[in-house]
């Protein structure tokens, strides 16, 4: 049996913890004394780690709280509530006035009658008071000693509730023994369910709402004014309306009244609720709307004058206020509970608040004290407080135990009895222990750790006390995890790498653990020369190992393929942790076939092995030869990122007079190409000039990202002081200034006259041109002008880009997400030949406006003109793919010539290039590059052609006329010195012989028609056009 001195009596329930208070007696000797005294300093010295207090400043069981109330249903309820009082009439509203009569109309009368005026309407009636709600009886119960938690049988007595029963100090009863044949009535109730109650009501009937009031009746129309022979008669004047009714206020709210229960067995109020709440006063009624004047009557009409027209009657008044005055809400009343002696019927205990079980606080420890919560672990539960807030003492047999949740990660079977709680006390249960276990399922192998709930409650007859439920949350987690694993995440073909795996331990003890390395396809460890390796180690307390393993990568591994690895952490034989990482196999640049090569394709590592299909099938259609970069493999492009150094192999200055295809992820990527590397690509800096033109006009950037970069970035990089020619510098006072009313200038207008100044510059002009601010100062000067006020906005300089818009700087937005066709087989696997592929011959024909075509597009285009020429000399015309192809580069060729035509001063750059790199590199002659230059030369003299996309007369000039006179000139020149060349050619034998007159009259005679997307259907972007 518990002994007293576990409660402490107080007012307000305690938030400290109390030692002096436990379940065993207080009379203890000395040796007693003095061995608690040494735990207590041991407890000191080495305190917990798995410890956690919870209390009421940090319960955590807001949500399970909510839940529990929420399952409550009541089974059935006893009320003895005054009813509602009734609602107020609305008042009834005031009549219309009746219309005047027109006046008389008389032939020989000269002057006509006056008509009659309308009535006034009448005023609506105030709306009828409403009744107040009647109180609520006085309900006695009795809680027969035969109920329990299945049924509740009630006796009870309905009286009408008495000033005494307010007045009294027994709340109405004076005596102290109650006599049980004064509950006249009886009822049972079946409970089916631990969360059914019954109910006792007894409160305030709602008072009734106001009556509205009568809307006011409208004043009668003036009755129109008869005709006169000389005057005519007046017209009424019209009736006033009648006032509105003035609303009544609700009727006020009924008292609640008394609710006695009585019971023998207190543990049955747990199976009740009551309800006494003071009823609602009523709602105030609506003022009724006044009437609308009478209309006034027409005047008659006469031969010298007419008669005055009646006067509009007025609106009648809408009341403002309300009669007598507002509803008041009805009082609350009481409940008493009382706990009866069964022997004498005598009142033990009473009050208006039934007992009630709170918890204050408790600890939660491990069992294993190494300072991690872990999957599977014991923990107890102890150093509980528990407090009765009530009137009555809360009495024995309560249970103490673990809440149970299906979906929680918490098992417990154990639970306390309590003992009687007394009024107003609390109980410190300090050798009361809950033993519960951590489920071994806890966290799933992906998880590292997780909160989990845990909740205190305490129950009577399965009704839980919703005050009682007290929660905390446990961070569960393992005492070892893989923190970190450091890796290369690209390797090329037969690189090795190592990987560098950590471990830590959370816990204070040393502990003993298994892991496995496992790689996968072309992956394979150094140590073993396998796939797989399994390890043994241990880790000290509260520490960090790291376990390095070397890998290599297979010589038969995909380029950008992902070969995966898993490490696997195994822990008291259970797999914890499973991570999943992955190396892409990139290609090395490769130096030694620069000059065999076409492109340079700079990757990144989010290209992937499909893009990489992808773009090794277009580079097999237009048979060109790659050679590969990736910038986060080489960590970076101009230099190294992490020395700021030139990489020891590089890809810069490369492929001057060749194109390179910069897969991006974003402007950052971009950026990694330097200014200067970029502008040194399109031949700047050559002291040779004819390599400088070769590299000007053959070089070519297509940047693919999945944001192009804007016209102003694009130039803001190349703008750049150290690599931009510097123009001219601005007068502050004259030229980099603005004039203002009101307004004073900010950031944004000197961006604005920048931009200015360089559409200015750059009006009929290919170059591009850039303006920097030297200084911002924005300050008055003196103005030229009455009206506006001048700023200066600081010091600005012009420089010249390095590049011209005829240059091919092109990008695609390009996404790396995308789903391409399968080509499938569309070569001879012995010759290499291109065969006829159904998908190809479509793509190729219908031209789609898909990421496929455009890519294939965008890089054709963008080929250097030597390149170009080669690709049409290698491709043999014999099947309809290979004829599709050669039209596609020769549409890429002739859009750079209507281009260049329609921006530039003079000929076509493209036109003057084709004619010089097949003369002086006459081994690229052959039937078809002869045939394609002279079939873009017809086509560009041709008049009715050419029409269709010159305008009459150009920005720069030049009439349409003589711009077309130029182009024929030089025709005539490619004729001649393409006839010269191709003839030396083939005595020279550098190339095969071929009718060269007749090449060149047929191609005149047969201009192709083919026709292809043109330039403005591909989403194909100059970034500093």
């Amino acid at each position: 049996m518990q002994s007293q001195n576990m409660f402490e009596s107080s007012s307000a329930p305690p938030l400290e913890t109390n030692y002096n208070n436990n379940d065993d007696n207080n009379n203890q000797n000395p040796l007693s004394i003095s061995m608690q005294l040494s735990e207590m300093a041991n407890h000191i010295v080495n305190p917990k780690y798995n410890m956690i207090h919870a209390s009421v400043e940090t319960d955590h069981a807001r949500e399970y709280k909510l839940l529990v109330e929420k399952r409550k249903s009541m089974a059935g309820a006893i009320d003895v509530g005054g009813a509602k009082g009734n609602n107020g009439q609305n008042g009834r509203p005031g009549k219309n006035g009746r219309p005047g009569r027109a006046g008389t109309t008389r032939s020989e009368s000269k002057i006509g009658d006056r008509g009659e005026n309308g009535e006034h309407g009448t005023n609506g009636e105030d709306g009828y008071h409403a009744e107040n709600g009647r109180d609520g009886d006085v309900l006695n119960i009795l809680l027969d000693r035969s109920s329990h938690p299945q049924e509740l049988f009630v006796k009870y007595s309905r009286e009408q509730l008495r000033a005494n029963y307010i007045q009294s100090q027994r709340y109405g009863y004076n005596a102290n023994i109650i006599d049980e044949h004064r509950f006249n009535s009886s009822s049972r109730f079946p409970l089916n369910s631990p969360n059914e109650f019954v109910l006792f009501k007894s409160n305030g009937g709602d008072g009734g709402d106001g009556g509205n009031g009568g809307h006011g009746g409208n004043g009668g129309s003036g009755g129109n004014g008869s005709n006169g022979t000389e005057q005519g008669g007046d017209g009424g004047d019209g009736g006033n309306g009648g006032d509105g009714g003035r609303a009544s206020y609700g009727g006020h709210g009924g008292s609640a009244g008394l609710i006695f229960i009585n019971t023998y067995d207190p543990r049955l109020l747990v199976l009740t609720r009551s309800e006494t709440h003071g009823g609602r006063g009523g709602k105030i009624g609506i003022c009724g709307e006044f009437g609308v004047g009478g209309k006034g009557g027409s005047a008659g009409k006469g031969l010298l004058k007419m008669g005055r027209h009646g006067r509009q009657g007025s609106n009648g008044t809408k009341q403002q206020t309300n009669i007598a005055h507002e509803s008041q809400n009805g009082s609350d009343g009481v409940t008493v509970y009382r706990v009866l002696d069964f022997r004498t019927n005598q009142i033990m205990f009473e009050g208006q608040k039934s007992f009630t079980a709170r918890i204050l606080s408790f600890d939660v420890e491990a069992n294993d004290d190494d300072g991690v919560f872990e999957p599977g672990e014991d923990i107890t539960l102890k150093n509980f407080k528990i407090h009765n807030d009530g009137d009555i003492p809360l009495p024995a047999g309560s249970i103490l135990r673990i809440a149970y949740d299906p979906n929680g990660f918490i098992f417990s079977e154990d639970q306390y009895i309590l003992p009687e709680i007394g009024p107003k006390q609390t109980l410190n249960l300090t050798n009361t222990a809950l033993t519960a276990k951590i489920l071994p399922n806890a966290l799933k192998t992906s998880e590292l750790s997780k909160n989990i709930s845990l909740n205190v409650q305490v129950d009577l007859f399965d009704r839980i006390f919703e005050e009682s439920i007290m929660g905390c949350t446990i961070l569960v987690q393992y005492p070892i995890n893989i923190t970190n694993i450091d890796y290369l995440k690209q390797m090329g073909r037969g690189d090795s790498s190592d990987i560098i795996i950590s471990f830590t331990n959370l816990s204070k003890r040393p502990y003993q653990f298994v892991y496995n390395v496992i790689t996968h396809d072309q992956l394979f460890l150094v140590e073993t020369e396998q796939r797989t390796i399994s390890l043994m180690s241990q880790i000290k307390p509260e520490n960090i190992n790291m376990h390095p393993h070397s890998v290599i990568l297979g010589y038969c591994s995909e380029f950008y393929q992902k070969q995966q690895m898993e490490i696997e952490l195994i822990y008291k034989d259970t797999v914890i942790q499973k991570v999943s990482k992955s190396i892409q196999a990139v290609p090395h640049f490769n130096p030694t076939v620069i000059d065999s090569t076409d492109v340079l394709l700079i990757t990144n590592n989010t290209f992937r092995r499909e893009d990489f299909k992808a773009f090794s099938e277009i580079f097999q259609l237009l048979n060109i030869r790659a050679n590969f970069w990736d910038l986060d493999f080489y960590k970076g492009i101009s230099y190294q990122e992490d020395t700021r150094a030139r990489h020891t192999i590089s890809c810069v200055d490369k492929y001057r007079g060749k194109l390179i295809i910069l897969c991006a992820k974003n402007m950052d990527d971009v950026q990694k190409f330097m200014p200067m590397d970029l502008i040194y690509h399109f031949g700047q800096y050559e002291a040779d000039q004819v390599l400088a033109a070769d590299f000007k006009y053959n070089s070519g950037l297509l940047v693919l990202t999945p944001e192009l970069p804007k016209q102003e970035e694009m130039k803001k990089i190349l703008g750049d002081s150290h690599v931009a020619a510097h123009v001219t510098e601005f007068d502050s006072d004259k030229q980099f200034c603005g004039y203002y009313k009101l307004l004073y200038p900010t950031q944004k207008d000197v961006e604005e006259k920048c931009k200015e100044l360089e559409m200015e510059k750059e009006k009929n002009s290919l170059e591009r041109y850039v303006v920097n601010v030297d200084t911002l100062e924005i300050k008055q000067v003196k103005s030229d002008s009455w009206v506006s006020w001048k700023y200066s906005y600081g010091k600005a300089s012009m420089f010249k880009l390095n590049v011209n818009i005829f240059q091919t700087l092109v990008g695609l937005a390009f996404n790396s997400e995308t789903n391409f066709d399968d080509f499938g087989i569309f070569s001879d696997q012995s010759t290499g030949e291109i065969i006829d592929n159904p998908t190809v011959i479509e793509l190729l024909k219908n031209r789609r406006n898909t990421l496929h075509f455009n890519l294939l597009y965008s890089i054709a285009y963008s080929l250097g003109l030597e390149s170009k020429l080669q690709v049409l000399q290698e491709l043999d015309g014999k099947t309809e793919t290979s004829r599709l192809i050669r039209d596609l580069i020769r549409w890429t060729l002739f859009e750079s010539v209507k281009r260049e035509t329609r921006l530039g001063s003079g000929v076509s750059p493209t036109l003057e290039r084709l004619v010089h790199t097949l003369v002086h590199k006459p081994h690229l002659i052959c039937e078809t590059t002869l045939t394609t230059v002279i079939h873009i030369f017809e086509r560009a003299s041709s008049f009715t052609y050419y029409g269709s996309f010159v305008p009459s007369s150009l920005s720069f000039g030049y009439k349409f006329k003589e711009k077309r006179n130029e182009i024929i000139k030089l025709s005539e020149t490619a004729d001649v010195e393409l006839r010269r060349a191709g003839l030396e050619a083939i005595n020279n034998q550098t190339i095969q012989y071929f009718d060269i007159d007749n090449t060149i009259l047929k191609a005149k005679s047969e201009i192709s028609t083919t026709e292809f997307p043109k330039l403005r259907d591909v989403a194909l972007t100059y970034l500093i056009e």
